[in-house]
This record gives structure tokens, sequence and C-alpha cells, in this order.
């Protein structure tokens, strides 16, 4: 084998490596609605420190999937717990009786740029979204097939709190089937 073919036999496995991480991390993207517990520890969190809690039990607990899901059953309520991943970022895991509806992604404040990149990620994964300008918030919506995605950005002088949620495109059909 010539050196000439060598660089290209190896140009063509990096190619092949850098496609396969990246729809590896595209598909880490995709989350099991419906996972039991068990499973969101086992597939997403892994060897995350990470902690539970009831939100009957942390009244001041904030989360819009949530509100929305106890707006059509309050009695959910003590049936609702989180699975807080102190990843990069934070991510909280909301489950109720014990399974999986939606994962709520805590950016912070970051930087424009790195806000622009969040949204190029989702972008291929859940289709271009759907963008709502309003004063100093602006809502990005994208809708895939099994996943919805709602992130809010507040302008915060030249950088933007940005907070990324994950939640079942079937939810309502989850609720009322569960």
């Amino acid at each position: 084998m010539t050196i000439k073919n060598l660089l290209r036999v190896i140009i063509i496995a990096v190619l092949c490596l850098t496609s396969a991480i990246s729809s590896a991390d595209n598909a880490s993207r995709e989350y099991r609605w419906g996972s039991d517990s068990k499973a969101v520890l086992r597939y997403y969190i892994k060897d995350t420190p990470h902690f539970k809690f009831s939100v009957s039990h942390m009244p001041s607990y904030q989360n819009k999937i949530m509100n929305y899901i106890l707006a059509i059953d309050s009695n959910l309520k003590s049936n609702i717990s989180i699975i807080r991943a102190s990843s990069d970022p934070v991510k909280d895991y909301l489950l109720v009786n014990s399974k999986l509806y939606s994962v709520l992604e805590y950016h912070g404040t970051i930087p424009q740029n790195n806000f622009n990149s969040i949204i190029t990620k989702l972008s291929p994964i859940y289709g271009n979204p759907t963008v709502q300008q309003d004063k100093d918030l602006t809502i990005y919506s994208f809708f895939g097939s099994n996943t919805k995605v709602i992130t809010l950005a507040h302008k915060k002088n030249n950088n933007v709190e940005c907070k990324v949620y994950f939640y079942a495109s079937k939810l309502f059909k989850m609720l009322i089937s569960d």
C-alpha cells in the first residue's frame, strides 16, 4: 500500500468516526418518553451526581411543562418527581407516576454565540424552529416526531439566559392513558 492510499484510508476512517460521533450526539437528544425512573438513571444519568425530589415537597420548584401538566390535572402533583442531574448543563428529568415526560436543561446565562450553537445543534434533529419575539424574551419552538422542544432565551446585556424544555409530542395522550 502506498503512502497516498494509506492517507486516503486514514481520512475516510476519520470522516466515518466524526459522522458516527455526530449521529450518536444527535441520537442522545431523542428521549425515550415513558421510560421508568430506573431506565432514566441507566440511559441518561449514568454516573452523573444526581438527587431526586417530589414537587409536592418543594413548592418553590418551577417548570413550565410541569405547570402545563398540573393545569390539566392538579391531582397529579403528588405523583410528580424530579431527578436532577448535576451535569453541564444541569438537567431535570420530570417523571409522572415514575415515567419520563419531560427534560429541562438549565444553561444559565451564556454568551450569545453559545446560545446560537444550541439552536444550531437542535435544528437538524427537530427541524427549523418557529420563533416568537417579545421585548427581552425569544421563544424557539421545535416540533420533532417524538419530541417537542421549547427554548427560552432572555436577553441579559450581551448574554442570554437559556432554558431548554424537551417533552413528549404525545404528552396529552400519555397523561390520559396513564
